[in-house]
């Protein structure tokens, strides 16, 4: 922010960047303009901050759509660790393995155990291979997001 009001300073007097000095108030309405100019320049002048406090308070607090938007990002495992740590602490992740002629893993956010079992299975009923009719007939593998064991079909439910 401060490399682009030290540009804005020396553009408005054509000088350079380094040697634009500025008053208080000079210094304040370059913030602003600075802002402003950050807004419209990275935000399609400014329609994609039209409607920040409804994607706050939407889909910001969606895990599953935020996964998906972290995912195109190029530090999205950097990303996606600072947004569990910080929007969502309370959620863990569970790779879910479940048999369906081979194997379905799914990853899923869940605050225990058995929350991470159910959201596994209507995730696996709602798959793209269809609805399927009998999931409890096979086995279903819980583990911890370090791959650690930590339930299967057979084992007494899941309290936590």
């Amino acid at each position: 922010m401060l490399h682009t009001i030290g540009d804005i300073a020396a553009e408005s007097t054509e000088e350079h960047a380094m040697v634009a000095a500025t008053s208080e108030s000079s210094a304040k309405a370059l913030l602003s303009e600075a802002h402003n100019t950050f807004i419209m320049e990275t935000g399609f002048d400014g329609s994609l901050w039209v409607c920040l406090e409804e994607f706050l308070q939407t889909e910001f607090q969606d895990p599953g759509y935020m996964m998906g938007l972290i995912d195109l990002m190029d530090d999205h495992e950097e990303m996606w660790k600072f947004y569990r740590e910080h929007y969502i602490p309370e959620k863990q992740e569970y790779y879910v393995t479940m048999k369906v002629e081979g194997r379905f893993i799914t990853k899923v956010l869940a605050e225990t155990i058995k929350e991470a079992k159910e959201l596994a299975v209507s995730e696996y009923e709602n798959a793209d291979f269809g609805k399927l009719e009998d999931i409890d007939g096979d086995c279903i593998i819980v583990e911890d997001a370090d791959g650690d064991y930590v339930w299967e079909t057979g084992d007494p439910d899941p309290e936590e």
